[in-house]
């Protein structure tokens, strides 16, 4: 068989890519949150009190993926608010029904998410990419993501602004039909967006969907909660 070539190509290069990013080396330095509970618990906030200069894991109770992967019995799901202050220094991961709200703060390099999580971003900054796999979802109103956007398997990654263009030219609300592209906008929140995406792609239905801003629970405050 000839080698793949095209977007063929870049969309099974970005799935190796993924595969080794989801595979959380045992020795790795991972902070696992996962008490089943959501803020205002202090455990569940990310602010400038907590120290997470290495990977977060949020999973369901009873789930740890530095130990087993899937996780064989998850309990509740845990939920995890970072704002304003808050850091976490390398990899985020999302991880079965577990989700994460962040309206400030700082992520070093990628957000994960896989099985059903979910994440909502009204603020902050991400120092890499976002990928969203298997059953996951994001939704993206605010903040900034330095590099790529990626939506594969059946996942779904909302992106709620205005004024939205791939690779120059208007696009209307709705999913994206191009399997990639550069796009660009602003943000319910204000901010630009301006950030490579690839979705879906043969077998897969990942898909890239676009949102005008409806009501304040696009937006969520300092203590994770919606506007």
């Amino acid at each position: 068989m000839p080698p793949a070539t095209g977007k063929g190509a870049s969309m099974q290069l970005l799935f190796v890519l993924a595969a080794l990013l989801f595979a959380v080396p045992a020795h790795a330095a991972t902070i696992v949150i996962n008490n089943g509970l959501a803020p205002p618990n202090p455990a569940n906030v990310i602010d400038a009190s907590d120290d997470y200069s290495d990977r977060v894991a949020v999973q369901n109770v009873g789930c740890d993926a530095d130990v087993e992967y899937p996780c064989a019995s998850p309990g509740a799901s845990t939920t995890v608010a970072l704002v304003s202050g808050g850091s976490v220094g390398s990899v985020l991961y999302v991880y079965e029904s577990s989700s994460v709200t962040m309206s400030g703060g700082s992520i070093g390099n990628d957000i994960l998410l896989s099985d059903s999580s979910s994440i909502a971003i009204s603020g902050g900054s991400v120092g890499d990419d976002l990928w969203a796999t298997d059953f996951s979802s994001a939704t993206i109103s605010g903040g900034s993501i330095d590099d790529v956007i990626v939506a594969v398997d059946s996942s779904l990654i909302t992106i709620i602004g205005s004024d939205f263009a791939v690779n120059g030219g208007s696009v209307p609300y709705g999913d994206l039909a191009a399997l990639s592209g550069r796009l660009t906008g602003t943000l319910a929140s204000g901010d630009s967006i301006n950030n490579m995406f690839y979705q879906g792609g043969g077998s897969y239905t990942g898909t890239v969907t676009l949102s005008p801003p409806t009501n304040c629970s696009d937006f969520v405050d300092n203590d994770g909660d919606t506007l």
